[in-house]
């Protein structure tokens, strides 16, 4: 393009011109090494003088500042572009320096498009809090122009920009082949701080299974291990065991034995680094604003999911709003300084009548000072004055002989909440749910702790639900994945299922929840408790408001449950999930994924009950391992906040609710009432969950160049596909009609039927529904018919030949 052409560009040209500056010149001139302060400090003094003249003045300015700047790179055309900026910039002063051309535009569209909430007018207040949000260092974050190059770089290697995650860096690759039982590929293995990258380079197996399987989160690796060979081609091996079901080996060869030995150095670096500030969740947020917007983090709000149960509970923050309300038999209280229990919540629900230093004692006699606090409950009708409810709490520190009086009060409360005079009933009105073994109980009273008696809480019933721990129940998952990855053609599937007992544990834990559901409909109160009340009662309390109220199976209910239950009342995800460990630890247990596939089996048995559709239950069970997220990162709330999570991450609910439109169940059926589910807990209803465990199982498609395609459902083709139903049905019926014309309604003789086979009017299928219609008919006349029908086909054959 020559001078003259450059001169007559239109407004519209210049401003796109000026827009693309602003999200791309200012990266490159802000990286440079003259420019290591904030953009903030360059661009403060121009900011001030710019936003203070009217928005023409600016532009008049700006169009000299560009012609100057067009004719002094249009003279030095020839030479290097930095080295023509550069002389530009240092022949010209104030309206002939490229950069103070630059940054106004660069600033004022800033503002322009990120600040439309605050818009800069001719107010000089207004022009100066913008310009101290800029100060603050409050503007939005840009891509940097490094970030661009690691992206560049990444595609360059083969990688396909839309698998590149914002914030992903390269840090090595190296060339390797994958083994299989079934194929082996060659290819590039690419390591970023986020991931592994396995791009094929060998065209046939390009298409070879999902895209999925050849990216491995590095928060999904649960054990690493390097081999090198000491016979043969001494190939070194590296073989990556995941925690979403899938197993790798990588094979290098001989001469790239220091170089892959690097290479699995960085990894275990990379993906067992156990300072939390380092996991991908921090650095995800920094290039993420769309899911930020959702804010997730408040998905769960303790006061206003009380008042949608209509349970009333007395606030002391607002006792002049209280005081006028009907008498209360609830409380908040105030857990913020942890001074009752420091892996609860901030604010918990409490009997109204209990005294605090009554709370505190009976906190002391639960292990791991977890008392029972209020979760859930419900009232069946609006008649009904108090709610039956649901609470949550650990083990009692009975031991052999030990009681608490303040632990029995409590429990008197939970069962009749107006007694505030604490009179001792034997009226049983709250069923004590302990999920564990009975003799682990038992056992545990060895160890100070135990269980509830009867002789001690005389209005409670307490019943073992069978459940078994953390460590039985990762045994079971470890037995039913190396079934799943098995290639042994001669495995007796069924048996090694059963033998792993995973169904047996998920049949235990809906069954105990559909104990508990039974009780409360009988209008009693429930306590559940297993050792610290942090795994098996989360699993139940969980899954048993999903089977009571139709809003925890909606998406925002479903979310808000599992913040509230598993969340804020400490599931220790972090320990659980084995985030940063380079083996299994014994805390190590998949007792969410267990809780998901429990919720994925009911949901198969009401389909229609769930907003949500399976793909919501499984990108949830992997986004709590790969640390992408800052939701499953703690071992408790309290943890989140005194970690500083919340703020420098986003929330998982974000992210899924961004993508709202992937995970809606098309065939949900809203249903306002309180609708209890009652699932079917047989083993002999319960199946694997087949999208969780061979998700990344594949089949060789590319012979044909085969495509896998989701099915995606939405309202106009669900109609069609009714449309079309309706059509074949038609179809159908308009084919019976025709039949019964042909066939004559008069009683008809066997013969009379075999000349309507022989004319091809009618089947001899359709000849024997005559004889099955007609009492009248025997089986010998069937028989004159297909001797009749068969003469007829011996002859025609006769003919033809």
């Amino acid at each position: 393009m020559d001078f003259n052409q450059m001169s007559n560009m239109n407004s519209s040209q210049q401003l796109n011109d000026r827009q693309r500056t602003a999200q791309f010149g200012l990266q490159d001139l802000l990286q440079e090494e003259q420019y290591q302060q904030s953009p903030v400090t360059h661009t403060k003094s121009l900011a001030d003088d710019y936003l203070t003249r009217p928005r023409s003045q600016n532009q008049n300015q700006i169009n000299a500042n560009n012609s100057n700047n067009l004719i002094a790179s249009s003279k030095n055309s020839n030479q290097n572009t930095n080295q023509s900026i550069n002389d530009s910039a240092s022949q010209s002063s104030g309206s002939n320096n490229i950069v103070s051309a630059l940054i106004p535009n660069i600033v004022y569209d800033i503002i322009h498009h990120y600040w439309q909430k605050e818009p800069i007018q001719q107010n000089e207040q207004q022009q100066k809090q913008v310009i101290k949000k800029i100060q603050k260092d409050e503007a939005p974050k840009f891509k940097p122009s490094h970030q661009n190059d690691y992206r560049q770089q990444l595609i360059d290697l083969g990688v396909k920009d839309k698998y590149i995650l914002n914030g992903e860096q390269y840090i090595k690759d190296i060339q390797a082949g994958l083994k299989s039982a079934t194929f082996r590929l060659e290819g590039k293995l690419i390591l970023t701080n986020f991931k592994l990258i396995y791009v094929v380079t060998n065209g046939k197996y390009e298409s070879l299974g999902s895209p999925d399987f050849y990216q491995i989160q590095l928060m999904m690796i649960q054990s690493c291990e390097r081999t090198v060979e000491k016979k043969g081609n001494q190939f070194s091996y590296i073989d990556i065991e995941c925690k979403d079901v899938r197993k790798y080996q990588f094979r290098f060869n001989f001469d790239q034995n220091e170089e892959s030995q690097e290479f699995m150095g960085l990894l275990i670096d990379n993906a067992f680094n156990k300072e939390i500030y380092k996991y991908p969740a921090f650095v995800y947020k920094k290039y993420n604003d769309e899911e930020q917007q959702f804010n997730g983090w408040n998905i769960y709000n303790i006061k206003k999911e009380f008042e949608r149960m209509r349970i009333n509970i007395y606030d002391p923050t607002q006792q002049n709003s209280n005081s006028n309300q009907e008498q209360f038999y609830y409380k908040y209280l105030n857990n913020e300084l942890k001074d009752i229990c420091d892996t609860y919540p901030p604010y918990l629900v409490v009997p109204y009548f209990m005294q605090e230093e009554t709370i505190k004692k009976c906190s002391k006699f639960r292990s791991r000072e977890r008392l029972p606090v209020l979760t859930f409950g419900f009232k069946s009708s609006n008649e009904q004055k108090l709610p039956v409810t649901l609470w949550r709490c650990s083990q009692c520190r009975t031991g052999f002989s030990s009681r608490s009086t303040e632990d029995e009060q409590m429990l008197r409360l939970i069962g009749d909440p107006t007694n505030k005079d604490n009179r001792s009933s034997n009226n049983v009105n709250v069923h004590i749910y302990d999920a564990r073994p009975f003799m682990n109980a038992v056992g545990n009273k060895l160890a100070g702790k135990g269980y509830e008696s009867n002789s001690c809480y005389k209005n409670c019933d307490i019943q073992f639900l069978d459940i078994h721990n953390i460590h039985k129940v990762r045994d079971s998952y470890n037995k039913l994945v190396s079934v799943c990855l098995s290639s042994d053609q001669q495995i007796k599937w069924f048996k090694e299922v059963d033998s792993s007992q995973w169904l047996e544990h998920i049949s235990s834990i809906i069954q105990g929840a559909v104990r508990i559901c039974q009780s409360m409909l009988a209008n009693n109160h429930v306590v559940v408790h297993c050792s610290d009340g942090w795994d098996r009662t989360s699993q139940l309390c969980s899954l048993a408001q999903i089977f009571l109220d139709p809003y925890y199976r909606t998406i925002e209910g479903f979310c808000s449950l599992i913040q509230k239950d598993w969340v804020y009342f400490g599931h220790q995800f972090n320990l659980r999930q084995g985030h940063g460990q380079r083996n299994q630890s014994e805390e190590t247990s998949p007792i969410f994924l267990q809780f998901l596939d429990c919720v994925h089996q009911v949901q198969n048995y009401y389909p229609l009950s769930f907003e949500f559709n399976e793909q919501f239950l499984v990108d949830l069970a992997f986004s709590s391992y790969n640390c992408q997220y800052g939701t499953f990162l703690a071992n408790s709330y309290q943890e989140l906040v005194k970690q500083d999570i919340i703020k420098q991450t986003i929330s998982v609910w974000s992210f899924l609710l961004s993508k709202r439109h992937i995970y809606e169940n098309p065939f949900y059926k809203k249903d306002d009432q309180i609708q209890t589910l009652k699932p079917d807990f047989q083993q002999r209803s319960l199946k694997i969950w087949n999208r969780y465990f061979f998700f990344y199982q594949f089949q060789r498609l590319d012979e044909y160049k085969i495509e896998q395609q989701k099915c995606r459902f939405n309202e106009d083709n669900i109609q069609n596909q009714h449309k079309k139903s309706q059509e074949a049905l038609q179809f159908y019926e308009s084919l019976l009609k025709e039949l019964k014309i042909q066939i004559p309604k008069q009683r008809v003789t066997p013969k009379d039927l075999a000349n309507l086979v022989k004319q091809s009017i009618i089947k001899d299928y359709e000849a024997q529904q005559v004889f099955k219609q007609d009492s009248e008919y025997n089986e010998e006349d069937y028989d004159i018919i297909l001797k009749q029908s068969s003469h007829i086909v011996n002859q025609n054959s006769r003919q033809m030949n």
